[in-house]
């Protein structure tokens, strides 16, 4: 509760909290495994609309963009079906932590709290805004 009020309050103050799981100042008593789950965490925690994921990949593809010039984006995932965690399994995050399958629990977890939550990937080029409202690459995870 008392990391929502602070939240919250950072938000009032028209503030975004940046929250990052790698920090030098994280310790092992308080880690939560990565950035993609805490991201999701977060996201319920103060009821987000949206949760937003920063990757270094465009999205879900069927196989390995940076392995297979053929491998085609999924860019709307209605439901996260073994399948999909099949192929996220096998596109491993760009520094050894994370890795797709990661940002599929956590579009889960954020979609699968009964919240009415979109998980959209974003690579980091373009605008946010245009995430938000469908009009730019990466997927986009429906809620359930």
């Amino acid at each position: 509760m008392n990391a929502r009020n602070a939240l919250y309050t950072l938000l009032s103050w028209k503030i975004i909290p940046i929250i990052n799981e790698n920090d030098t100042v994280a310790v092992e008593e308080i880690k939560f495994g990565d950035n993609d789950n805490l991201s999701a965490m977060i996201a319920l925690l103060m009821e987000a609309d949206i949760l937003i994921n920063l990757t270094d990949i465009n999205g879900v593809f069927t196989s390995d963009p940076r392995r297979d010039p053929d491998a085609e984006l999924i860019p709307v995932i209605e439901s996260i079906t073994k399948h999909i965690e099949k192929i996220a399994g096998h596109i491993p995050g760009a520094l050894g932590t994370g890795g797709m399958l990661s940002k599929i629990k956590a579009a889960r977890k954020a979609i699968g709290a009964g919240n009415p939550h979109d998980h959209r990937q974003w690579p980091g080029k373009g605008y946010p805004d245009q995430v938000v409202f469908r009009k730019t690459f990466g997927d986009v995870f429906c809620a359930g």
